[in-house]
């Protein structure tokens, strides 16, 4: 169903069921009297509508004409907040056994929601995680749903919610730590945007940068197919490593957080501060581990353990997985450094380009950088299938912009697009 969130032009209220209403809502502070709005004041509320004025139904017509479907189960389409799906309960109880039940990802636990709450807790309190938040009293594990991706309606993104996560606050702090530290390793040996807004200006960095070492670029870009299920816990808990030592290297001790809003910073002593948590590294790599081993979700009458991918829906989650990826880029930087080839890139959260500079003319040149891009599909984890986006002439759509790169001399265009241009 298409234009879902589109506004009614409202309901046409009678003269005496708007009496009504507002006799109900004043009541308390009239006292009684019978008449505390004459009606004749009411009805000049009241112009003279045309029908014709406006093509949108009225919400009861709305109601009336979505009564039909009442029966059928509403899901709203993964990124595309103007469609919502229609859809059998069965096919959609279907759906949810086959993403989360039968999913080898996931295990059937014999437990009770209590008994698997009080085990966390347990867990949560050895390892010390209360320094970096409170324990949520009342929390419970959180109800899994399926969205409907945009690009295929058959296929499905599971979503495993963590809003009365009892250890959401750690979680939530955790992942602006890691979030912080990613981007305090130098922006050129990974490719993670900070932002949607930072794309246009990164984008005039690189055409620089590109332009100095020849006229001729070599672009693709790619889809990072299901990056959150396909990740393994242990490659998740060696980019936290590598990060953290990444910064003890130079001295830091750990990462200091605001507890209301998104302030964060580098220490190198452990001292509380007003208004911050202080987080150790070694407290970020507990949290982390905590945060794979103990996520559960309830699927069709069960709990379930997730032992294989990162859950989405969770705060951590989308820190985690850029951290995969940038270390990957990273060490496929390093190697590009060692050819002598300028390679850039950008990526937001699955969404990844990268670009080659050389001088043109030289097939052996060539030979190399494409050799470079081939090599680049293999540089992400194992489990992760790249599928390119890029029709091969240095055009490719990016975070809803058409890039475009020109050569000789080098230019990089952004042109935002319209719903009309996609």
């Amino acid at each position: 169903m298409w234009n879902s969130k589109n506004v009614s032009c409202g309901c046409i209220v009678s003269p005496e069921t708007l009496e009504a209403c507002i006799g109900k809502g004043i009541a308390r502070w009239v006292k009684g009297r019978k008449e505390p709005v004459k009606r004749r004041d009411m009805e000049k509320c009241y112009g003279q509508w045309d029908s014709a004025q406006t093509l949108a139904m009225t919400t009861n017509e709305v109601r009336r004409v979505f009564r039909k479907y009442t029966r059928l189960v509403v899901v709203p389409i993964d990124q595309n907040p103007e469609a919502t799906l229609l859809l059998c309960p069965m096919l959609y109880h279907r759906a949810c056994v086959e993403t989360f039940n039968c999913n080898t990802s996931f295990r059937v636990l014999q437990k009770s929601e209590a008994q698997i709450i009080a085990r966390m807790k347990d867990e949560y309190v050895r390892r010390g995680l209360d320094r970096i938040a409170r324990w949520q009293i009342g929390g419970k594990i959180g109800q899994a749903y399926i969205l409907p991706k945009d690009k295929d309606l058959g296929r499905w993104r599971p979503i495993s919610p963590s809003t009365f996560d009892p250890a959401r606050l750690a979680a939530t702090r955790v992942g602006k730590a890691i979030r912080f530290m990613l981007f305090g390793i130098k922006r050129a040996d990974h490719f993670d945007l900070k932002s949607m807004d930072e794309m246009g200006e990164w984008c005039k960095g690189v055409e620089g940068k590109l332009r100095a070492c020849g006229d001729g670029v070599l672009a693709r870009s790619y889809d990072i197919k299901d990056m959150f299920a396909r990740l393994s816990h242990e490659s998740v808990l060696d980019a936290v490593e590598w990060v953290t030592r990444y910064h003890e290297k130079k001295g830091m001790k750990g990462v200091k957080v605001s507890l209301r809003g998104k302030m964060c910073a580098m220490v190198k002593r452990m001292r509380k501060e007003e208004g911050f948590t202080v987080i150790s590294f070694d407290d970020v790599r507990k949290e982390a581990e905590f945060e794979l081993s103990q996520s559960f979700v309830k699927c069709i009458g069960n709990v379930l353990s997730q032992h294989f991918g990162i859950p989405m829906g969770r705060n951590s989650s989308p820190s985690l997985a850029r951290l995969v990826c940038a270390k990957a880029e990273s060490a496929f930087m390093r190697r590009t450094y060692e050819v002598g080839l300028t390679v850039r890139g950008m990526r937001m959260i699955d969404d990844v380009a990268v670009m080659v500079g050389f001088a043109p003319g030289i097939s052996e040149t060539f030979r190399r950088v494409v050799q470079m891009l081939d090599e680049f599909e293999r540089c992400y984890d194992e489990n992760l299938k790249l599928v390119r986006k890029d029709e091969g002439g240095n055009a490719f759509d990016f975070l809803g912009n058409r890039v475009i790169i020109e050569i000789e001399p080098v230019r990089v265009n952004v042109l935002p697009r319209t719903k009309k241009d996609a």
